[in-house]
């Protein structure tokens, strides 16, 4: 993957894609929080000598903004509220790939193992020798494993609030820690690529910032 990814970035920084330097003027918005704090101003300010070279890395692929949780901090239900039931077509999911180019896909949501196309989906992005990231709760992983290929590329992402009480407080239900584990386990015997996102809440237990 490293001399894939290396071959990738040498590739663009020489000969970069037009499409990508498009440069979009925005209204000034203070609110914005992704907006461009210039920390250095006047006439000699210089732009970045790659803000022209520019090219993606990973492409964040949402299916659909559906979700089996109700975690504690996250405002997915709320923010997309009005298209919780939507979904992308597998053809949709695959010509964003292939309009983005980026060579690492993640896949989430959401709850990405609730799309139907999943497993399909990720065979075609193996066929496209794509990294996947396959960013999961870990619920489903048990009933929907048969669906996956392994391949050297593929891992997925189990996320994690800390260690079982707190984790199972933090997504709002009892056995979510015991499940997740459960289909680490199982995935481990197939797909021996697999990477945990442990976020832990400040008002966690210390003995959590340990055992992780």
């Amino acid at each position: 993957m490293t001399a894939g990814m290396a071959s990738y970035i040498a590739r663009n920084k020489f000969r970069p894609n037009p499409e990508w330097q498009k440069t979009v003027v925005t209204a000034p918005d203070a609110s914005n929080p992704f907006r461009i704090v210039y920390t250095h101003t006047g006439a000699d300010r210089k732009p970045h000598p790659m803000i022209n070279k520019r090219f993606p890395l990973v492409l964040m692929l949402e299916p659909l903004h559906t979700c089996n949780l109700t975690c504690t901090g996250c405002g997915r239900i709320r923010e997309y509220e009005s298209t919780i039931t939507q979904k992308l077509s597998l053809q949709q999911c695959l010509d964003a790939v292939h309009e983005c180019g980026a060579p690492i896909v993640s896949i989430c949501g959401g709850e990405p193992m609730l799309y139907p196309e999943l497993g399909p989906l990720t065979a075609k992005l193996i066929e496209e020798n794509k990294t996947i990231y396959l960013c999961t709760n870990g619920m489903f992983i048990q009933k929907r494993l048969k669906e996956f290929k392994p391949a050297d590329k593929f891992f997925f992402n189990v996320h994690l609030d800390g260690m079982e009480k707190n984790h199972d407080i933090a997504v709002e239900r009892e056995g979510v820690f015991r499940e997740a584990s459960k289909g680490q386990g199982r995935q481990a015997g197939r797909f021996p690529r697999l990477h945990q996102h442990h976020r832990l809440q400040r008002d966690g237990h210390e003995r959590d910032r340990r055992d992780v």
